[in-house]
């Protein structure tokens, strides 16, 4: 049966008009040093207008030297703003001058004129060097285990070259080997072998074939455990045998082992290639050895020869677990470190390392395998120093990692921590520290962070060059918390993961690079104008960064993948994933003068499902979190949004998400599905405030003072405004996936609706993986013309729901809109015995016609201040109904406002 359904930046030039003219001055938001860019760079760049009635300019290409090209999308009478193409021709930028008199150049430039289209006198300049290539490569993980037959997945960088495809070899393996690679020309290579052994592959870039990097997988004569590719703590199962050539020591650790104690392992003492195998020794499965004891790893491994430190899980998959909770520390845990992690990886000594010198370790270090607890400030541990009981700080971690490159975490199980997983950027102490290369695979993260602090997360990373695949993120603890995701880093790299939460601020927060600024803006690393002398901790070291080198990492900033993931969860802040957002300023001594340290430039995001979205799916830049700086936002930053499901339940009039919560969101769209109804593409877009929830319709206008010209209507800077582009359910509310495998439903719109999306950078990266909710681990998707982040699976029917206990009152504030103390957790049950959460997926409508519910905590307001009222809230999944909710309203809670 069928289914049916019914300017130059180093000066701004304004001529005053000619009497009897309106009055216009045209302002350039560019930064103070001017643009550095590769060659084959792209930039948005944006002018500032007072004043006139059209608001229109003219762009074009002023002048150019050294042979530069440049390319422009928009020309004659355009919106303030404008993407810019640099060609291929570049040079040396260089350096010059002093303290509060610097300045950049490069003898290849461009520079991009803005002219008003009413007043011809007023002119904008920008002014873009094009730095040399410094073409460097990079593989993560450096090196990692596989058992036979297991698909691994490898990731590539290029540095400093805008052509970042080259071509993978396997390099050396054993005599009878057979390792082989699934495709040789994108970025990430997928590889397996069944012959036991070490296989060396090798990334070779194509811009310049003179440059490559190389990566061990070392395959182990295991098979994959009877217990399958995840274990019984939801984590990826995750390999640890004793490589032969691994050349140092082998401690095995537990209960009638040789080392019975974490704190027999002289951790101090490690030499690149010792592996310390920390075992659960528990026969029965139900209870798993437990070490009271924290870690401190202070020494890194080499190339091929990295510190392992895993852990090993019983017959039923059970991982050991190390509980911070009346811990005794490391000894070698000293001073303060000790009361920030239950494993950290943290070298002994500060080292204030020159720019050539590399990282200051510990690198090419691997901790994977465990179960990790209790690292937070409500727990004690016993001091290494003078025996003493104290508290952990409320920012301790599970796993706390304060600097080094090539670092892997896997497969572990992380979970009343302040912070899951931290990785810092301590470049205060020079670029030595600025932490590079991790790869964050496979882990879960459960009941991190503490409920209405901001700052703490389930992830929190400040690595550059980071990828993060395959995870499970549930729960935070409390609501008005942290993130599920927040990352700091540059060139970020999202893939496979599973984010079902409804307690986080963001699902995702991608923030500003800190601390390590003056390596990726120049505005940081020459120092403020107008001060003449150096007052950041930066100008006490002789790091003497070349300038193409802080351009090459300032590409790196203008790009962040995210693919493949699931995003379930209807959190309490504005939106699911915050973009380009930075809260203001470099920190330090510095006026925040450029936000050039901000993620500015274009985030691919594809081939996700994005569940439930709260009250819009992308943060971008606001003026209210932008600090007061009248020269903000000069790029405006891009999302290129392909082959994705936007999901949200229509409940009564209450429908709407917006897809970017921000007039200056740049989109590029391509076949992306949303439920019917909750959408326009009708022109003109003006869109709504996203607090007018019944009229947003996907579009939300939230302008501020720092906006360009023309930003109304919207849909004068979105790219793809068509039927065949924006692609709808066939009936309002028919969701177009299983509600707990997220696997498509056949009627629902997405199946073989997908398009290809011819962009180089889609086409480096493709989409691997699929999230298996169910069996907690990835598997192989075959194609990719199906919208979202799972092409098939189980599809379980709910069977019954029910409110948890917690839920069973509410008490809601008179805010706009009022929200509740907690969010409504709903437990469904389902037909293959699975138990779940199931409070992002349900519809909800309140009994008080004069109040809508849009979310699992949030009411639109029709009250008047001061009102006082109760009702009730149903809350329905498919055909399955709860029994109703009873709310009443207080006044406003001084914690929520």
């Amino acid at each position: 049966m069928r289914f049916t359904c019914k300017a130059l930046l180093s000066f701004v030039l304004i001529v005053e008009p000619a009497i009897g003219q309106t009055s216009i001055k045209l302002q350039a938001n560019a930064p103070q040093y001017n643009f550095q860019v590769l060659a084959g760079s792209e930039r948005q760049i944006s002018v500032s207008m007072t004043g006139g009635k059209t608001k229109t300019v003219d762009w074009e290409i002023a002048r150019t030297t050294g042979g530069a090209t440049a390319a422009l999308d928009r020309g004659l009478n355009s919106i303030g703003t404008v993407k810019v193409t640099i060609g291929q021709l570049s040079g040396k930028c260089t350096i010059a001058g002093q303290l509060g008199s610097y300045t950049v150049s490069s003898p290849v430039t461009v520079t991009v004129r803005a002219q008003s289209t009413e007043d011809r006198s007023q002119t904008a300049y920008f002014l873009f060097n094009v730095c040399a290539n410094s073409t460097r490569a990079a593989i993560a993980p450096a090196y990692q285990q596989a058992y036979k037959s297991q698909l691994v997945e490898l990731q590539s960088y290029i540095i400093g070259n805008t052509n970042e495809a080259g071509r993978w070899s396997i390099a050396s393996g054993p005599s009878s080997g057979d390792g082989a690679l699934k495709e040789f020309d994108k970025r990430d290579a997928l590889f397996s072998a069944t012959v036991p052994g070490r296989y060396t592959l090798i990334f070779t870039s194509a811009a310049d074939p003179s440059v490559d990097a190389s990566a061990v997988v070392y395959v182990s004569p295991s098979g994959i455990p009877g217990y399958g590719l995840a274990t019984k703590n939801l984590a990826q199962s995750t390999e640890c045998y004793p490589d032969p050539m691994l050349k140092g020591k082998l401690y095995e650790v537990g209960p009638g082992l040789k080392y019975p104690s974490l704190r027999s392992v002289p951790f101090d003492q490690l030499v690149p290639g010792s592996i310390v195998r920390v075992h659960n020794t528990d026969v029965t499965g139900r209870n798993p050895t437990t070490y009271h004891e924290t870690v401190r790893i202070t020494k890194g491994g080499h190339p091929g020869q990295p510190i392992l430190f895993c852990g090993v899980p019983d017959a039923t998959g059970t991982l050991p677990v190390i509980d911070a909770a009346g811990s005794t520390s490391d000894p070698v845990n000293r001073n303060a470190t000790q009361e920030y992690g239950a494993i950290s990886v943290w070298g002994r000594n500060v080292y204030n390392g020159k720019y050539a010198d590399g990282s200051a370790g510990p690198d090419y270090v691997v901790v994977s395998g465990f179960e990790v607890r209790n690292a937070n400030g409500v727990h004690n541990f016993v001091s290494s120093e003078d025996r003493t009981v104290r508290k952990f700080n409320d920012f301790a971690s599970c796993i706390n990692i304060r600097s080094g490159i090539y670092v892997l975490t896997a497969g572990n199980d992380l979970h009343d921590c302040g912070n899951g997983l931290f990785i810092a950027n301590n470049s205060a102490a020079g670029f030595s520290q600025v932490t590079q290369f991790h790869t964050i695979r496979g882990n879960r993260f459960h009941e991190n962070g503490i409920a209405g602090d901001a700052g703490k997360h389930h992830l929190y990373t400040n690595a550059w060059y980071s990828v993060v695949e395959g995870n499970r993120f549930e729960e935070l603890r409390g609501i008005g918390g942290g993130n599920a995701i927040k990352d700091r880093g540059l060139e970020i790299i999202h893939r496979y993961n599973f984010v079902h939460t409804q307690n986080a601020g963001y699902l995702v927060g991608i923030e500003s690079e800190t601390d390590s600024q003056p390596y990726v803006a120049f505005e940081a690393y020459l120092g403020a104008p107008g001060k003449h002398k150096c007052e950041n901790p930066y100008c006490d070291y002789d790091d003497a960064v070349p300038a193409d080198h802080i351009a090459a990492y300032q590409e790196g900033l203008e790009k962040s993948f995210m693919y493949g993931n699931i995003y379930s969860g209807r959190s309490v802040s504005l939106a699911n994933l915050k973009l380009a957002d930075s809260g203001g300023g470099y920190g330090y001594n510095f006026a925040n003068q450029s936000e050039m340290a901000d993620h500015l430039g274009i985030t691919y995001f594809y081939n996700n499902t994005v569940d439930q979205p709260g009250l819009a799916v992308f943060g971008t830049l606001s003026g209210t979190n932008n600090g007061s700086e009248p020269l903000q936002q000069f790029m405006k930053p891009r999302v290129l949004a392909a082959n994705n499901i936007f999901y949200k339940a229509r409940t009564g009039s209450i429908s709407i998400f917006s897809f970017a919560r921000n007039a200056s969101f740049i989109g590029i769209w391509h076949t992306n599905l949303m439920n019917k109804d909750t959408f326009t593409i009708n022109r003109p877009i003006l869109g709504e405030k996203s607090t007018d929830l019944a009229s947003v319709h996907g579009w939300d206008s939230y302008t501020d003072a720092f906006q360009y010209p023309l930003d109304i209507p919207i849909d004068a800077h979105q790219d793809g405004i068509t039927d065949s582009e924006f692609l709808s359910t066939p009936c309002t509310n028919l969701q177009p996936y299983n509600s707990v495998t997220f696997a498509p439903v056949e009627e629902g719109g997405a199946v073989n609706a997908g398009t290809l999306v011819a962009d180089p950078m889609i086409g480096l990266m493709p989409v691997r993986f699929q999230y298996d909710v169910e069996k907690a681990f990835l598997q192989v998707r075959e194609k990719s013309e199906t919208i979202g982040a799972v092409e098939s699976g189980n599809k379980p029917e709910l069977v019954s729901m029910e409110v948890s206990p917690e839920s069973k009152l509410m008490l809601m504030t008179l805010r706009s809109p009022y929200y509740t103390p907690r969010p409504i957790h709903l437990v469904c049950h389902y037909s293959d015995g699975l138990t779940t959460d199931c409070g992002p997926q349900a519809a909800f409508k309140a009994s008080n016609e004069q109040l809508q519910f849009h979310a699992n905590n949030a009411f639109t307001p029709e009250l008047p201040s001061g009102a006082h009222g109760a009702g009730t809230v149903t809350a329905t999944l498919g055909k399955i109904a709860a029994k109703p909710v009873s709310f009443e309203i207080n006044e406003p809670d001084a914690r929520q406002e």
